[in-house]
């Protein structure tokens, strides 16, 4: 979904900048993610690259990312990681 959302995915765009819902640090999901070098931790920022449509949920493609203000303007500087996948379940709007 290049350039926008998908009926029933929370209203999340490309573009759009989530974090994880509370609680993900303590779930054996978080183990898993970790084992498996995603960057998914609580408090990080994601930007969305892309929206697709999963056989049970929509799939979200990210990248962590720091947001910064500089004189009211919003700059988003990518941090190392590769783009991933990820359930749009997990994820809120900042």
């Amino acid at each position: 979904m290049a350039n926008g959302g998908v009926a029933g995915d929370g209203g999340f765009r490309k573009g759009d900048i989530v974090r994880l819902k509370r609680g993900f640090d303590r779930t054996l999901e978080a183990i898993g993610a970790h084992r498996a070098g995603l960057p998914l931790k609580e408090g990080a920022l994601f930007e969305i690259l892309d929206c697709e449509p999963g056989e049970m949920s929509i799939v979200l493609i990210l990248r962590e990312v720091y947001v910064v203000h500089i004189a009211g303007a919003r700059h988003i500087i990518k941090v190392g990681s590769e783009p991933f996948p990820y359930v749009s379940e997990r994820f809120e709007p900042v």
